[in-house]
């Protein structure tokens, strides 16, 4: 796995983010890499860190 950053083209929660750029790491774990919780809300052009590849056996 690797991390991958997104700059946003519109405004989202994490939780949207996760459902845009889906990513085999919980809503928990984006939270903690991008040092916010899932209702935090950012504006277009925020840059947001996801995983990306597959899970870990």
């Amino acid at each position: 796995m690797k991390l991958k950053i997104v700059t946003l083209n519109e405004a989202m929660t994490l939780d949207q983010f996760a459902q845009k750029y889906p990513t085999p790491v919980s809503i928990d774990v984006l939270g903690i890499i991008n040092r916010t919780d899932s209702n935090t809300r950012f504006i277009k052009g925020n840059k947001l860190k996801t995983v990306v590849g597959e899970k870990l056996p």
